[in-house]
């Protein structure tokens, strides 16, 4: 599990990227490591990666 940065939640985020297949339905949760995986998957999707995100809190 490589990552850019040395946080490692950065590292978690980018390792469960790699369980989300393009036109998946993701749910979005809370907390800082869901902030993490939400800000690795927007830059996926801003290469045109296609999700549909459900939120699983109303934080």
């Amino acid at each position: 599990m490589a990552a850019t940065t040395g946080d490692p939640l950065v590292a978690l985020a980018t390792h469960a990227l790699g369980f989300v297949r393009d036109g998946a339905v993701v749910g979005l949760g809370s907390g800082r490591a869901a902030g993490a995986f939400v800000r690795a998957l927007a830059a996926r999707v801003h290469d045109g990666f296609r999700v549909r995100g459900v939120a699983t809190s109303e934080e």
